[in-house]
């Protein structure tokens, strides 16, 4: 393989080229943060069929008058293989990942807009140029004390609800001042998050194993006004009255009709949505 970081490789091998479970090899190690197997990643990435020898798919090149774009993407949302070669790899990072059509596109019957059958082996050099954090980063802040308590043991975090009536607007109050971009209604966020009821004090959503994608502006209204302004690496406290929340209930997550909800949201990662 040759080429510089950043720059469209060339790949070559003898074929048909086959492996029987994934392997990655670092071809230049960067020096940023380690991505999170569940977290986002930012890369540009060019692929090669093991049957064939071809490309099949890369974002190095521009399309016609435009600039080459990088291509950011839960781990959790792709092929198996790819989130194996690039878990646990570092921001600034070149990897060579090779994997089998088990951990590629079998499952799917192959990609036979791509050339793919069932079986195939695929060849990726992959520049990761990004990712979301692992957890919240910056400046903690003390919130007021009558506020929901918030507390933290081994990752998990935890809300204690006071034992008064909810407050009748949104509040939001940060809890770690990070340092990244701020987010916006436009914004594609990356987050861990979990929500309690005001009304019987118990937990109702949590996404901690994963990492939660989606676009600001189509949460809930509450989070969306709450979120707006807050810098990526914060851990942000809302509690979120009815008619900015589930208006009518919900059985899924469970929310009685007219309950208030306390969240707390760490924003990993943030971009604006193309």
């Amino acid at each position: 393989m040759t080429g510089e970081r950043l720059a469209v490789p060339k790949i070559e091998f003898a074929t048909p080229f086959t492996v029987d479970k994934t392997l990655s090899k670092v071809l230049v190690e960067g020096d940023g943060a380690t991505i999170d197997p569940n977290g986002v990643v930012v890369v540009f990435y060019y692929g090669v069929n093991g049957r064939t020898g071809e490309r099949f798919d890369d974002n190095f090149t521009a399309v016609e008058g435009t600039e080459a774009v990088p291509a950011s993407f839960s781990l959790n949302a792709v092929i198996p293989g790819f989130r194996t070669g690039l878990g646990g790899q570092k921001i600034g990072s070149r990897v060579l990942v090779a994997m089998p059509g088990s951990e590629a596109y079998d499952s799917s019957g192959g990609n036979s807009n791509a050339g793919i059958a069932v079986g195939d082996s695929l060849v990726f050099v992959a520049d990761i140029v990004g990712g979301s954090l692992p957890g919240p980063e910056g400046k903690a802040v003390e919130p007021p004390a009558d506020l929901p308590k918030v507390s933290e043991n081994a990752g998990s975090v935890e809300i204690t609800i006071p034992d008064t009536a909810p407050p009748t607007k949104l509040v939001t109050q940060t809890l770690i001042e990070g340092t990244g971009e701020k987010v916006n209604e436009g914004s594609l966020l990356a987050s861990h998050y979990v929500a309690y009821s005001w009304k019987t004090k118990a937990e109702v959503m949590r996404v901690y194993d994963t990492t939660d994608q989606g676009l600001l502006g189509s949460s809930l209204v509450g989070l969306a006004q709450g979120l707006d302004g807050q810098k990526v690496g914060s851990r942000v406290l809302l509690i979120v009255p009815p008619e900015l929340g589930f208006t009518e209930g919900s059985n899924e997550p469970p929310v009685e009709k007219g309950d208030t909800l306390v969240f707390v949201v760490d924003l990993l990662f943030a971009e604006q949505a193309q």
